[in-house]
């Protein structure tokens, strides 16, 4: 029995293993596949959309400079750090482009202004496909309830990815979490070659040499780097009595438009309907959603959540104090 409200009418149908949610391809799942066609034209618009309230935002702060126009500043450029995130994540499935130079091309340079190394995250994320709710999923610190299975602990964790406690894992600046034969190697130099290249540019543009440090590199750092763990929490994470028996993890988000913003830009919050259909790109999985809503005894594993906040209201609740 799940401990928070699930959300509107639509009951929880737990999976026992990963194996419940493959299945034999039906006729509706053919019909899911169909919808896997790249819109290069939506994507490079998804990419010109984030910069352009990132470009507003620091204007916006440029124009009128004061605490409040730098608070809002700072929010908008997390939030659509937090997009590119998303963005690259496109990339490391090759959903972005159609053609696969381009695609892996572009992902590298958001990667490396976004402060993540392309191909050692790409590595790790799909990995994290491949053990999604086993103990070796290179993710599982995200949402294992090892260091949060207290209201203190939960505190902890999260303030500690608000002072960027969590930098490493969530841009993937660390080693390798497996052996394969990828370009791991020689990230480091264009990663710090990007963020000059964007502090030379910020402070051209703008005329202030600290809007790099205080509104790109210190949000990625923060805040950016909360709303990206809180996320993955909320996308994954089980009460500690149910994680033994809790290995397939596939859940979405009934959210809000306002919190789809900050927490899961580009569709993301269609997180089980990207596990189960890779291959499709993000802003098909909302039809994904509805017909897996529609046709729910073919996919018995699926759970839908309330928001992100509700359900870490709802799991914070249901912890012991300390």
């Amino acid at each position: 029995m799940s401990i928070w409200p699930v959300a509107g009418k639509v009951e929880p149908l737990r999976m026992t293993s990963a194996a419940a949610v493959s299945g034999p391809v039906t006729e509706i799942r053919r019909e899911i596949l169909q919808l896997g066609t790249i819109d290069p034209w939506r994507s490079l618009m998804a990419f010109a959309s984030i910069v352009a309230v990132i470009a507003g935002a620091l204007a916006l702060f440029c124009w009128a400079p004061s605490v409040w126009t730098f608070a809002l500043a700072f929010a908008l450029i997390s939030a659509r750090q937090h997009a590119l995130l998303i963005l690259l994540h496109e990339c490391w499935h090759g959903l972005y482009l159609p053609e696969r130079k381009w695609n892996h091309g572009i992902g590298q340079v958001v990667g490396y202004l976004a402060g993540s190394k392309y191909w050692l995250a790409r590595e790790h994320h799909l990995q994290h496909h491949r053990r999604l709710g086993f103990a070796d999923d290179p993710d599982r610190a995200l949402h294992s309830s090892t260091d949060k299975a207290s209201r203190a602990a939960l505190r902890r964790y999260f303030a500690g990815r608000v002072l960027g406690g969590q930098l490493t894992v969530s841009h993937h600046l660390a080693g390798g979490s497996s052996g394969a034969r990828t370009p791991l190697d020689g990230e480091t130099l264009p990663l710090v070659i990007a963020q000059l290249g964007l502090w030379g540019l910020l402070t051209l543009l703008t005329g202030r040499w600290w809007i790099y440090p205080l509104l790109w590199a210190l949000p990625l750092a923060t805040l950016t780097t909360l709303l990206n763990s809180v996320r993955a929490f909320a996308e994954h994470a089980v009460p500690p009595a149910e994680e033994p028996v809790e290995p397939s993890r596939y859940f979405s988000i009934a959210s809000p438009a306002v919190e789809r913003f900050f927490f899961a830009p580009l569709c993301f919050h269609c997180h089980a309907e990207h596990h189960l259909f890779p291959s499709i790109p993000y802003h098909r999985l909302p039809t994904v959603r509805r017909l897996i809503l529609d046709h729910r005894a073919a996919f018995p594993g699926y759970t839908l959540r309330p928001g992100y906040l509700a359900f870490l209201a709802g799991y914070y609740r249901a912890l012991p104090p300390r």
